[in-house]
């Protein structure tokens, strides 16, 4: 799996989150690589991969526009996503559902998580103090499209 930058705090929370997922199937010797997002970085990342032995047979990506360049990079090898390689995002973009294969993502509820800032704000507002510090944890929904087919 590919996770995002290490000193951005969303990021280290997913990277966490993947290796824990891993580890509470058994899935174990996987390879896990950072970048930083930037193209030139996640090329690099993305052919770093296609060498593991034996090549994988998913990529989780960071965000979707990751997982969207890796679709891309997959096809400019001559693999068929989806097909020789499952991909993930993360973010529920509207581009991944009309993509060839639509993206499998995570859906983060953006809409919950303003209203929950808002609410914060509007409070801190109203008492005249800065909002508290404090980490929202809103539950995120995966969605599997054809990217990830079942695999048998």
């Amino acid at each position: 799996g590919v996770v995002g930058p290490g000193h951005l705090t969303n990021f280290i929370r997913r990277g966490r989150g993947f290796r824990q997922a891993l580890f509470e199937h058994g899935v174990s010797g996987e390879t896990v690589m950072e970048t930083d997002l930037s193209p030139v970085c996640n090329r690099l990342v993305f052919e770093a991969l296609l060498r593991e032995t034996p090549q994988p047979d998913v990529v989780c990506c960071p965000t979707d526009l990751v997982a969207l360049e890796f679709l891309r990079f997959l096809r400019e090898k001559g693999l068929q996503p989806g097909t020789d390689v499952a991909v993930t995002g993360f973010g529920n973009q509207l581009v991944g559902e009309v993509v060839e294969p639509a993206l499998s993502t995570v859906d983060q509820q953006p809409h919950r998580i303003g209203v929950l800032a808002m609410n914060l704000l509007l409070d801190a507002i109203e008492r005249k103090t800065p909002p508290p510090d404090v980490v929202l944890n809103v539950e995120t929904k995966p969605l599997l499209r054809a990217s990830t087919p079942p695999r048998s």
